[in-house]
């Protein structure tokens, strides 16, 4: 996306891009039709702080339910996998670097992921146990959900290993009684 009004046949660069070293703001890194959100962490809940941008996650929320049987309420804890193979943008400060890739005839190259199309991974890629926040890729419907859930419940990042796709439906679980 052209971040200067452009003439019919004038050439692309990649300041008119917004992807010189003075100016890779942390909105290049965020893929077509996403949103970035922040979640918060603890080293718990994001895998002993070894989360890093570039990363694939999944997004776990533990909930409190509350359910009344014969007059009484109790609460039931539930875990839900909210959302699966979610891409990791930041966790803290540290982000992944855009950068412009273009095709062979000068055009900006598009995907559905900011990993190697439009971001690299940081150059630190060390363990941030003390990290507060991770800033996630999310679809622009789960954004709200993702909110919601920090409000009512506890967020818990699962760290996907490489290349792991897959997305199994995993619903609504509740510890035995």
């Amino acid at each position: 996306t052209a971040r200067y009004t452009m003439a019919k046949g004038e050439q692309f660069s990649a300041m008119k891009l917004g992807q010189t070293d003075k100016n890779k703001g942390f909105d290049a890194v965020i893929p077509a039709g996403k949103r970035a959100v922040a979640v918060e962490i603890t080293e718990n809940t994001s895998v002993g702080g070894l989360i890093v941008a570039g990363n694939h996650v999944d997004v776990i929320v533990v909930l409190t339910k509350q359910s009344s049987g014969s007059g009484t309420q109790q609460q039931e804890p539930k875990a839900v996998t909210l959302l699966q193979d979610v891409e990791v943008l930041a966790v803290a400060q540290t982000t992944q670097k855009p950068v412009a890739r273009l095709d062979k005839d000068g055009n900006p190259i598009q995907t559905d992921t900011a990993n190697g199309a439009i971001a690299t991974g940081p150059d630190d890629t060390d363990a941030t146990p003390k990290a507060k926040t991770v800033t996630l890729a999310v679809n622009p419907d789960d954004a709200p959900l993702l909110a919601l859930a920090q409000e009512e419940g506890k967020v818990w990042l699962s760290l996907r290993g490489f290349g792991d796709g897959e997305k199994p439906d995993l619903g609504e679980r509740t510890l035995p009684q």
